[in-house]
């Protein structure tokens, strides 16, 4: 995956200047060779350039300090772009530990990785983005099980449980659609520009579970989970806002602070009678309904 690999070299590059102190050009090419990532000094100016065309990252010389560090002032805010990079590392560093499987048969076992198809369209896409450039795809909907070509104004990327999706507005009938990373081929950055539409907003989504956001009204969600599933919840938390309300030796109560979403809903329906929701009404109904339809279907057995 070579767009893995120019994560993992960007991914390097900006932990380096971000902690260390004024790197000098000798360090970093050192750095990166010790990580497998050979270059040149050629190569790592580019990647410099790169960094400042794709993502806004200003890289400059100080001539004081005789090394390289990143110019504050000019750059975009990079603390999500560096989570992203760090997701690239982490995933190259898996496939690379565990590529000789025969080692590893006896003591380890994977579930299947789908969740690195379609990784390679990351950066592309970022750079799409940034640019606001319209993408073209093709994607395969797994409610009808046919590909479609897809002419899309790419807004932002959003991972959630180990896989990545686009936000944009389809062109065809200017509707929100959500494409899984996972399920596109064949995409080409075009060299058409759009306009953002001023009511699509990226808080939108870092306000909810999941990708799929019904309204944008923010509820204050209330789940009391049994005492042991708790222990899972509070270690991992289905969303940001989370806190813990209450414990005893029974139940564990969170609430969680987010608009209401379809991910939402079914991770609550996941965990069955481990959870109760005890607010907001609506969703009390929306998982109180489907649990009785569930009962229906064992009435006549």
């Amino acid at each position: 995956m070579p767009a893995i690999k120019s994560i993992k070299r960007f991914g390097v590059i900006v932990f380096l200047l971000k902690r260390n102190h004024y790197p000098s050009l000798d360090v970093l090419l050192d750095t990166l060779e010790r990580r497998d990532l050979k270059s040149s000094e050629r190569s790592l100016r580019r990647l410099f350039q790169e960094l400042r065309d794709e993502f806004g990252i200003f890289v400059r010389y100080h001539a004081t300090h005789k090394g390289y560090f990143i110019d504050w002032q000019e750059s975009s805010d990079i603390f999500s772009l560096e989570d992203l990079l760090e997701l690239g590392q982490i995933n190259q560093l898996i496939i690379e530990y565990l590529r000789n499987t025969a080692v590893h048969d006896d003591y380890i076992y994977l579930e299947s990785r789908t969740d690195l198809e379609g990784i390679d369209y990351l950066v592309p896409l970022m750079k799409a983005i940034k640019d606001r450039k319209v993408v073209e795809f093709s994607h395969h909907k797994y409610q009808t099980e046919q590909h479609s070509q897809q002419t899309v104004q790419p807004y932002f990327l959003k991972e959630f449980e180990r896989r990545w999706y686009l936000v944009g507005i389809r062109m065809r009938d200017g509707k929100r659609r959500v494409y899984g990373l996972d399920r596109i081929h064949d995409l080409r950055v075009s060299n058409e520009s759009f306009r953002k539409q001023p009511h699509i907003h990226i808080e939108d989504y870092s306000k909810s579970v999941g990708v799929h956001v019904i309204d944008t009204e923010v509820h204050s969600v209330e789940l009391r989970f049994s005492r042991l599933l708790g222990h899972y919840i509070r270690s991992l938390p289905i969303h940001a806002s989370q806190t813990l309300l209450y414990e005893d030796d029974v139940y564990m109560t969170f609430r969680l602070e987010c608009t209401l979403s379809y991910e939402l809903f079914n991770l609550i329906m996941k965990y069955g009678a481990e959870v109760q929701v005890l607010g907001p009404q609506t969703l009390v109904n929306w998982v109180r309904e489907e649990h009785e339809k569930s009962v229906r279907l064992y009435e006549n057995d």
